[in-house]
């Protein structure tokens, strides 16, 4: 089954929907998906990230030195690095987080509809706290390989270790798109809306 479904939606405003899940999955392609046929506003976590990364300059260069070039970060050498071990994400999340906490708070202030929250470690930040429905977006191993060795032409190692860095296993929806989300989008945006309508 590509879907398991948890409660309905008891809606707020902004109702925050947190998705998250390991590299190759399909999170954004999923949240791009509900966005475009409920009209969900979409925020990525990773985009918020690189804006903190340029505000915190300092800080990533005391911690990795090498991945800053005449004050800018160096995102391809720093992914190389923190990607390379769970000890070397974490330190970077450390850095990141409270900056991109206060990002997100913004956002939810300022939203009054339905809220796509999109980052692979949302579920380990203080951001969960806002988040009223937690999806699990997944896949077969070997198929967020593949994606990841021909969608971002990266070596199948590299593509090995970015998926076996993911660790959670918590959700209210899992979604698994192993078998492609064009064969079961129909599926994810019917359960969605009868979420919205109960």
């Amino acid at each position: 089954m590509p879907i398991l479904g948890g409660t309905g939606l008891k809606r707020t405003k902004p109702f925050i929907i947190g998705v998250y899940g390991p590299s190759g999955s399909g999170k954004s392609s999923f949240c791009k998906l509900l966005a475009k046929e409920l009209g969900f506003k979409h925020y990525e976590l990773d985009k918020l990230g690189h804006d903190v990364l340029s505000e915190e300059v300092e800080k990533v260069a005391h911690h990795f030195p090498s991945c800053v070039e005449n004050g800018v970060v160096n995102r391809e050498k720093l992914g190389s690095i923190v990607f390379s071990t769970k000890e070397k994400l974490e330190l970077l999340n450390k850095i990141t987080h409270s900056a991109i906490v206060k990002k997100v708070g913004e956002i939810i202030k300022a939203e009054k509809s339905i809220i796509l929250l999109d980052g692979a470690v949302i579920h380990k930040t203080k951001i969960i706290d806002d988040v009223k429905l937690l999806v699990l977006v997944t896949c077969d191993r070997i198929v967020r390989v593949e994606r990841l060795v021909n969608k971002r032409e990266i070596s199948r190692k590299k593509a090995e270790k970015l998926v076996d860095l993911f660790d959670g296993d918590k959700y209210d929806i899992l979604i698994d798109t192993t078998l492609g989300l064009d064969i079961i989008k129909n599926d994810i945006v019917d359960i969605f809306k009868r979420y919205l309508e109960e």
